[in-house]
């Protein structure tokens, strides 16, 4: 869903940066953890939310690494950061917090070296954490991301988690006293997305789940657990680490009785799937219609939620309303996705008032200013609802939209503007309250930020043409210059060429390319986030890069090392810089304190700030790092386009 016009006023913030980035070797070993950057907020796009059963308190997971604890109101309560791996895709990639708000579980990815195959694997390592005690239980782990759901009553945690190769799907249900594998079943693999739902009824009894285009209500009570392998692992032999990830995968189950399989009467690809809290109510939506169906419990009678004065709000994805929450008194069912009432214009969410004839009533969430954000999941509050959307985490309480919006002041910059020795750059600060932005110039050398309100000169723009470079689609995946087909690793997010006019630089989702005008690759260097823009600086130099993490990042041009790291709040005073070797440098009176990453004996990183008194604080430093760059030869003025 896509909503505008959310605004919030940032109060003084800590801003965490842990800045000692030395290698990709000791990034990944166990004393040194990853570049990681706190904002108070997620920094990153948000992968789940889970709430309490009372609403007191909520969980979300993200791509930046962390599990964040918030209270209704939107107060971090606390951030948990798991081992994940160091690779650009690694997450966590989902998360669950138990009915009283005490137990939070979550899974996230990194690569183990499992011996069969010989290297490095990914695996998905499933957790528990007591927010009380800080007890940490590993109660699994799976070759694929699941998603997690605790019982209404907090007896079992439940997951839906892929086999490898042809053994199927599958449901895990542990028992949250010993967190012993309670139940498990198998399905076959359907299409894609084949198990996407798990649900339990609020007694703890029974699991709604989407499989084979039907949902299907599982029994899990009665019987006594038994032995029973899911599948013949005879072709996994040997007494090795993969192997035995592969078999306690598959050991055994506890038949789950089909009680309903319930064909729906309104679309063909039934998702999302949730049990009123009262149980009287099983919702569900579709993947090929935005009609919501409401099934009665035991007489699983389907009445049809219409969708009527929807239209799909963007071109891109299916026509959907799946994303469901019910309020806590069971008498509202919100549904969301990916219609509106206009082409173009922000989606909605449906308020339903459930009865014999359910009404309903639509917000677009309009509050007077345009910013648009799409919904990605969303629970009930003790205030009303928070939702997860892109990096930002939402609200809607009496009839009113707020967000808490990630903290960068370069984050959606896609033009960045220099100057000749790349030492100064301009940027827009973008907030909900302005989206197109205060225009605003950094000086790194005079460690001066401040606005800008003068045109900026062609000379700052970025090139994005070069005399005899012949250029097609370079924002794809697939772009050619010169007629060659350049070998990128995804699309390209930002691209620019060199002020003599013989190279082109590309920046996808995970690497920072160069090119020369034949289409060779001259070198590549990983980034630790996607690319939204990028300049050079015309003495042959420098590159600069803005990320999708909020960060700009200056890279040499000669091979591509990264020389310096820059972040802003979006207070618009408050900035930071640090080297890939730990030296750094804030604003004066700035809310911002950089930290070195701990690592406790259980896995999960603190973090300890640094002072100023640290030796590591050298201004000197950072200015010697862009200073002192070689050049790629004799600056030259770029060439005159005929």
């Amino acid at each position: 869903m896509r909503i505008k016009g959310m605004t919030l006023q940032f109060s003084a913030m800590l801003v965490v940066l842990m800045a000692l980035l030395q290698s990709n070797a000791r990034a990944q070993s166990p004393e040194n953890p990853p570049l990681l950057i706190e904002t108070g907020r997620h920094s990153a796009p948000i992968t789940a939310i889970s709430a309490s059963k009372d609403g007191t308190v909520f969980a979300t997971s993200s791509q930046d690494k962390t599990v964040r604890i918030w209270n209704a109101a939107g107060r971090q309560l606390q951030v948990i950061r798991p081992p994940v791996g160091s690779q650009i895709n690694d997450a966590v990639n989902h998360v669950a917090i138990s009915p009283d708000g005490i137990m939070v579980a979550y899974q996230f990815s990194k690569l183990d070296r499992l011996e069969e195959k010989g290297g490095f694997v990914s695996t998905f390592p499933i957790q528990v954490l007591n927010l009380k005690t800080q007890k940490l239980e590993r109660i699994g782990r799976t070759f694929e991301p699941v998603r997690l759901s605790f019982s209404p009553d907090g007896r079992y945690l439940g997951w839906i988690t892929a086999f490898p190769s042809d053994m199927g799907v599958g449901i895990d249900i542990r028992r949250t006293t010993d967190w012993a594998l309670y139940a498990r079943a198998r399905r076959e693999k359907v299409g894609t997305g084949s198990l996407a739902t798990l649900d339990f009824s609020p007694d703890g009894n029974r699991i709604a789940i989407t499989y084979a285009n039907e949902i299907q209500v599982l029994s899990i009570k009665g019987a006594s657990y038994a032995s029973k392998s899911l599948y013949d692992a005879s072709k996994c032999k040997g007494d090795n680490s993969y192997c035995a990830v592969i078999e306690e995968m598959i050991a055994g189950q506890k038949r789950m009785v089909i009680e309903k399989a319930l064909r729906p009467a309104h679309g063909k690809t039934p998702m999302g799937a949730k049990w009123s809290p009262d149980g009287k109510w099983l919702a569900f939506g579709y993947l090929d219609t935005p009609v919501v169906t409401l099934a009665l419990s035991g007489k699983w009678e389907q009445i049809e939620l219409p969708a009527t004065g929807l239209v799909k709000s963007y071109f891109n994805g299916p026509k959907t309303m799946a994303m469901l929450t019910w309020s806590n008194d069971s008498k509202t069912l919100l549904s969301t996705g990916t219609m509106g009432a206009k082409l173009l214009k922000p989606t909605v969410i449906r308020q339903w008032t459930v009865g014999p004839k359910p009404t309903y009533v639509d917000e677009d969430s309009t509050t007077g200013n345009e910013r648009k954000l799409m919904v990605d999941d969303m629970v009930a509050t003790s205030a009303g609802y928070a939702f997860a959307s892109n990096d930002s985490i939402g609200f809607y309480e009496d009839g009113r939209f707020r967000v808490l919006e990630p903290s960068s002041g370069l984050r959606g910059n896609l033009s960045i503007y220099n100057t000749s020795d790349g030492t100064s750059f301009y940027f827009r600060f973008k907030r909900s309250d302005d989206i197109l932005g205060a225009p605003y110039m950094f000086d790194a050398i005079k460690r001066v930020l401040k606005p800008e309100p003068r045109e900026l000169p062609l000379s700052f723009w970025a090139l994005d043409k070069a005399p005899g470079m012949e250029h097609v689609g370079l924002r794809s995946d697939k772009p050619i210059l010169n007629g060659v087909r350049l070998e990128i690793d995804s699309r390209s997010g930002a691209f620019a060429f060199t002020s003599d006019g013989q190279t082109l630089l590309i920046g996808t989702s995970y690497t920072l390319y160069r090119f020369d005008r034949n289409g060779t690759k001259l070198w590549s260097v990983n980034l630790p986030a996607g690319a939204t823009a990028l300049n050079t600086s015309r003495d042959g130099r420098l590159i600069l890069v803005v990320l999708e993490d909020g960060t700009l990042r200056w890279y040499r041009l000669l091979d591509g090392k990264e020389i310096l790291a820059f972040y802003a709040l979006n207070d618009r005073r408050s900035w930071a810089m640090w080297t890939p070797d730990g030296y750094f440098d804030v604003s004066d009176g700035a809310n911002i304190v950089l930290s070195q990453g701990v690592r406790r004996e259980n896995g999960l990183i603190d973090v300890e700030p640094l002072s100023l008194s640290s030796p590591m604080y050298r201004p000197d430093k950072i200015s010697d790092a862009l200073l002192k760059v070689d050049f790629i030869g004799e600056a030259k003025p770029m060439p005159k386009m005929p």
